[in-house]
């Protein structure tokens, strides 16, 4: 998932840290501070591993605004495949 957002204040805002809900899923900023007007991207990706079912993750933003924190979500349905079902070749 990509996240994208821009820098509508006057002063220079930091990303200080990004914090996810699990090992499963990763994020990264395009950039850890933006002028003004300058956009950035946070990308996210979720591992399912042998999670099956609805899937919420969080993202947590911290950042030098107020409210320092903001939230992010990936929600989703990961659907199981059998190992029968799988075929050399397909």
């Amino acid at each position: 998932a990509t996240f994208s957002f821009r820098n509508e204040g006057t002063g220079l805002l930091i990303i200080r840290k990004l914090g996810v809900s699990c090992g499963c899923t990763n994020a990264v900023s395009s950039k850890d501070s933006l002028y003004t007007s300058e956009s950035a991207n946070i990308f996210a990706s979720y591992h399912s591993g042998k999670d099956s079912g609805q899937i919420l993750k969080t993202i947590i933003v911290e950042s030098n605004t107020t409210p320092v924190l903001h939230v992010l979500y990936i929600k989703g349905r990961v659907n199981s495949i059998s190992q029968g079902q799988i075929r050399p070749g397909s």
